[in-house]
């Protein structure tokens, strides 16, 4: 089994290295994708400066949703593994656990949430690892969805094996963490319409 690794870049300057160097120096990642989605900070200095990983480019903001979706595409292999680049404390041993959970079980796909009981946007985390294939039937509606992507994962998943494990201690570099209020409230609000609009496109894909 080989795997491809994706990250989804979009003005993730302070952690975005750290991310691709665990991604690069783990046995189980074969190649190490990174997707800048039009960043206006030193993202794509900060990743292209990480030995190994292959770097696509938007010149625009295009969303989260292009960016997977154009990951997909540069991708060599089947599996794909999805990692945010917010991700500030992620270690070699929370991508083992993914990678290890997903070999083991012959899942078709496994999610790594955060150790909080009730989170709401569990099923929505950007930790996963699943097949290209499985989802490439959903790339015209994926690659316009922006935030609303991992719904388009799940949805393409729907009566699949599916199995969530717990990371513990990954750190998130929120919106709030790295913006004013004002702009941080702007993103919150625009990351929730997507969500919310995503769910209505798939059920009128369903329909």
């Amino acid at each position: 089994m080989r795997i491809s690794a994706v990250i989804p870049i979009y003005n993730n300057e302070v952690s975005v290295a750290h991310v691709a160097r665990v991604l690069t120096g783990h046995p189980g990642v074969d190649e190490v994708i990174a997707v800048d989605d039009g960043s206006t900070d030193g993202s794509a200095a900060a990743v292209s400066g990480v030995p190994g990983v292959k770097l696509v480019r938007f010149a625009a903001n295009l969303g989260k949703g292009a960016g997977i979706v154009a990951g997909w595409h540069a991708a060599s292999h089947d599996h794909i593994l999805t990692v945010d680049a917010d991700i500030s404390r992620l270690r070699p041993d929370h991508v083992t656990d993914l990678i290890s959970t997903y070999r083991a079980g012959k899942w078709d796909m496994v999610l790594s949430v955060n150790e909080y009981r009730f989170n709401i946007f569990a099923s929505v985390t950007g930790q996963r690892i699943y097949r290209k294939q499985t989802v490439l039937p959903f790339v015209r509606v994926a690659e316009t969805v922006g935030n609303g992507i991992e719904q388009v994962i799940n949805h393409a998943h729907r009566g699949k094996r599916v199995k969530r494990i717990i990371a513990r201690n990954v750190g998130h570099l929120l919106k709030h963490h790295k913006n004013d209020p004002l702009t941080a409230a702007v993103l919150y609000a625009r990351e929730g319409w997507q969500i919310a609009r995503t769910e209505v496109v798939l059920l009128t894909r369903q329909a």
